[in-house]
């Protein structure tokens, strides 16, 4: 997913709305930091407006729709996936980080390739994310299996030898993890404990410490898996920065038992596993593109501009309302810090939004969020039954 460097100046077509999203090679090419300055731009321009612009409201719309085709092309791809296709997307809209847990073979890794082969990275160029003009994008994506013998090399890239004649310490992270859009950490939990925590910086900070520097990183997101919640003490602390646990299991047993509807299950797995081997051997050439990282960025952005993230007192929404009393029910079952719960929200938000929901209404993003924040099996169960019993009171309340 390395893109090669675009022409000078070629840059995605504008109007008096800012960025126009509608052309995706175009739009894919602006840099991060000039899409983030047209925006500031435009938010400045429109301050005290009140309501959504009219652009806002028609580049939200563009984004979304592609946003939910990446769901589509999972869920034409993969058996059951669509759910977990759905979370990736809105972790990367809210940077807030996900682990996929569950057993080998279950469609974590290949559900996360899926999304990132079908998005175009921006060019690959110097004029990156970081103030200062420091860092840049080098890679869309970045994937690594992680395991106690990952040296920091493997991540982050190899001395600078140059640096080091003049004696100074720095990394050469070109497609390395600090120059890259979206990282997916394989058995995340295995690493060192010092490779975790250089993780966390660019993880909760987006910044990598090079040497006596440091820089910001263009990273959206982080999707980690593993076939276990970590029990080690030392890897609490990084599991932590990992809110949004989503468990998978096979689609063969959700106790389906033996008979027609089996069969079919059996014959949708190994039917798509088929096609899409196949489209890989003679495919002939890269995916077909879907979406842009930079939609994640737009996404992000006008979700901030409009105000789906706000929780104004004297304003509260019934979903705001619901999410509180999740957290009140599932605060001490399942362990949630306080940077946990307004982590929740924003991907709750994000989810939403996604779904086709809007600041005004929802589609239970704010409980599926609450719901997947389990660490044990036991702890899943006790949250399914408490986020049930309050999607009942509030469709009883709706039907009243």
């Amino acid at each position: 997913m390395t893109r090669a460097r675009s022409p000078k100046g070629s840059r995605g077509k504008r109007g008096p709305g800012g960025p126009d999203p509608s052309q995706l090679e175009e739009f894919s090419r602006i840099s991060p930091s000039e899409l983030a300055d047209q925006l500031r731009r435009r938010r400045g321009s429109s301050k005290g407006k009140g309501a959504p612009s009219t652009a806002d409201v028609a580049q939200g719309r563009v984004v979304q729709e592609r946003l939910a085709a990446l769901c589509d092309h999972v869920e034409q791809q993969m058996v059951g996936r669509r759910e977990l296709a759905e979370m990736v997307i809105a972790s990367l809209v809210s940077g807030v980080p996900m682990v996929v847990l569950g057993p080998p073979g279950t469609g974590k890794s290949q559900t996360v390739r899926l999304i990132a082969e079908a998005c175009l990275g921006v060019p690959h160029g110097d004029d990156g994310v970081a103030e200062g003009g420091e860092g840049r994008v080098s890679r869309a994506y970045f994937e690594y299996l992680l395991t106690s013998h990952t040296m920091p090399e493997e991540l982050f890239g190899p001395p600078d030898l140059s640096q080091l004649q003049q004696g100074e310490f720095r990394r050469s992270t070109e497609g390395m993890l600090p120059e890259s859009e979206f990282a997916f950490l394989d058995e995340a939990f295995r690493a060192s404990p010092h490779i975790m925590n250089t993780l966390l910086s660019i993880i909760n900070e987006r910044r990598f410490h090079d040497g006596a520097t440091v820089r910001r990183v263009p990273l959206l997101g982080v999707v980690a898996a593993s076939n276990f919640a970590p029990a080690e003490p030392e890897s609490q602390a990084f599991f932590d920065r990992f809110p949004v646990r989503y468990w998978v299991d096979s689609v063969l047993g959700g106790g389906v038992r033996m008979g027609a509807e089996f069969d079919e299950e059996v014959r949708g797995l190994v039917g798509k596993s088929i096609a899409l081997e196949r489209e890989r051997r003679l495919g002939g050439g890269e995916s077909k593109k879907i979406a842009c990282t930079n939609d994640f960025r737009l996404a992000e952005a006008l979700l901030a501009g409009q105000d789906y993230w706000s929780v104004q007192s004297g304003h509260e929404t019934d979903r705001f309302r619901q999410f509180a009393e999740g957290v009140y029910q599932l605060r001490r079952d399942v362990n949630l810090s306080d940077r946990g719960v307004v982590s929740l929200w924003r991907f709750g938000v994000a989810l939403d939004w996604l779904r086709g929901g809007s600041s005004q209404s929802d589609t239970g993003g704010h409980l599926d969020a609450l719901l997947h924040t389990s660490a044990t099996a036991n702890q899943s169960k006790i949250a399914r039954r408490k986020i049930g019993d309050l999607r009942s009171r509030a469709n009883h309340h709706s039907a009243d």
